[in-house]
């Protein structure tokens, strides 16, 4: 059983590339030798399968939008969006599109301040408007080959590795002739490590308020996965995360034994109830709430043994 819940993620500065793009009418256009492009509220981007794009997007008054936007896209499967990325003098944040099956994809942005403050007050982000969309138009790529590359016995190189995120291209190193990888399954890496026996896992909720304190604080509720599994049987337990975008978190409880499927159903259960805010009967306004999960440990370690993505990070 898992749980959900968004997070404002801040960019982290990365890489730093330089960029250059245009915009003609409603359609963004690419200059060969462009390495960005300045993004529109509500234009229409074209793009070829196992193309990449990168963009900037500035309010009227200059103001950087990449890094104050919640981005979302309609269908990974055909554009994925990547937001960890700086110009040149890492200063400026931009997004980057890659396009990894043909189709229609709708990639969606909301003020990550508006969406901090519904958070605040309880409301969740599908239940609000988006402050803009674009919309991206992907299409086969129409690949012209000379008659040297169609003699060519080709040797291929890889310059963008496939995973199971995006797909990815190589290209021949004689001809030069480019073609797409076709997106991947998880790549499975088993790791063995030392850990601490847990000896519970906990869900924490504090209702907002303008002195809250999550490190001092005592919480408004808390939930106790060991009132519904014997203790003895959480040792190599433990909370997990996983992005199922730059906005949404997933969590699980993984390493529990078999037979324990509706005791953890039953905890996240009582986890959910209090997802949906609080009301404040003096003020009749629903207050938001933060929240956390964490395991406890006691003092032995173990042998721990886990499978994870070494592309997405997902546990097996």
């Amino acid at each position: 059983m898992k749980k959900s819940i968004k997070h404002i993620i801040t960019v982290l500065l990365a890489a730093c590339i330089i960029m250059t793009g245009s915009i003609t009418g409603d359609t963004i256009t690419v200059n060969a030798a462009a390495k960005y492009e300045q993004l529109e509220k509500g234009c229409t981007i074209t793009m070829k399968v196992g193309e990449t794009k990168r963009f900037l997007m500035t309010d009227e008054d200059g103001k950087d939008l990449v890094v104050n936007t919640a981005w979302k896209t309609s269908d990974k499967n055909i554009v994925s969006i990547e937001t960890d990325f700086a110009d040149e003098r890492c200063i400026t944040e931009y997004i980057q599109f890659t396009a990894n099956a043909e189709g229609t994809a709708i990639i969606s942005g909301r003020s990550a301040i508006d969406y901090a403050i519904d958070r605040y007050n309880g409301f969740e982000r599908e239940h609000c408007p988006d402050d803009f969309s674009i919309t991206v138009k992907v299409t086969k790529p129409t690949v012209k080959m000379t008659a040297k590359q169609k003699r060519c016995t080709h040797f291929w190189r890889v310059s963008r590795k496939a995973t199971c995120q995006r797909v990815g291209t190589k290209i021949c190193k004689k001809c030069k002739l480019e073609k797409v990888i076709k997106k991947t399954g998880h790549k499975w890496e088993t790791i063995t490590s030392k850990v601490p026996v847990v000896t519970d896992v906990i869900y924490e909720m504090w209702i907002n308020r303008d002195d809250l304190n999550i490190n001092t604080d005592e919480p408004d509720a808390t939930v106790r996965l060991s009132d519904y599994i014997p203790a003895e049987q959480l040792a190599r337990a433990h909370v997990v995360e996983t992005p199922i975008n730059p906005f949404v978190m997933e969590y699980d409880v993984i390493n529990l034994p078999e037979g324990t499927e509706n005791a953890e159903k039953a905890f996240f259960d009582k986890c959910h109830e209090y997802d949906t805010g609080y009301y404040d009967a003096s003020s009749h306004e629903m207050r938001g709430y933060t929240f956390g999960f964490r395991d406890i440990y006691g003092d032995e370690w173990i042998d721990e043994t886990n499978t994870i993505c070494e592309y997405c990070g997902r546990h097996k």
